[in-house]
């Protein structure tokens, strides 16, 4: 009598741990969700367009990395002699809604696309700048060596009369 309560009792703690295990399997699955849910609300409000998208696109990653590895599982139970069915149509169905999220953070980026500006560097514009101070340099001397400067000034008439007696 005493081996078949020891037995009950083992299996009434093995399926106490069980419980408790899917209580916090679940507790753990809405803790993520909301979690994920709270980062996606701070990016979306609080990024400016680049970081959304560069959000996006590392969810993005994320997400089909995710999807690669299900498809994974679901090719190999496929190519097993025994294939687990359930276990292929939970990793479907979660491969479909990770393949839905890809297409909408997708859709999000070229959304939020518009908002992103290019910026050039400060030190492009100072290069700009000097390029276009070298290059009237350069027109000037070529001018004046040429002797198109004389003529130039002579049809302007910025000689005064003094210097052209």
């Amino acid at each position: 009598m005493t081996e078949s309560s020891k037995t009950s009792s083992e299996d009434s703690t093995d399926s106490k741990w069980e419980d408790d295990w899917r209580r916090l399997e679940r507790r753990l699955t809405v803790a993520n969700a909301i979690a994920i849910a709270i980062l996606i609300l701070l990016f979306v409000v609080g990024c400016s367009p680049s970081q959304q998208i560069a959000a996006a696109a590392t969810a993005i990653g994320e997400t089909a990395s995710s999807s690669k590895d299900r498809f994974a599982v679901i090719e190999a139970e496929a190519t097993s002699p025994s294939p687990d069915l359930p276990l292929i149509a939970q990793q479907a169905a979660r491969g479909q809604d990770e393949q839905q999220a890809i297409l909408e953070m997708t859709g999000d980026i070229h959304r939020t696309l518009p908002g992103v500006e290019d910026q050039v560097p400060e030190w492009v514009y100072s290069l700009q700048y000097i390029a276009i101070a070298l290059i009237a340099l350069v027109g000037a001397w070529v001018l004046w060596h040429t002797g198109l400067g004389t003529l130039i000034k002579r049809i302007i008439n910025l000689v005064p009369k003094k210097n052209k007696q």
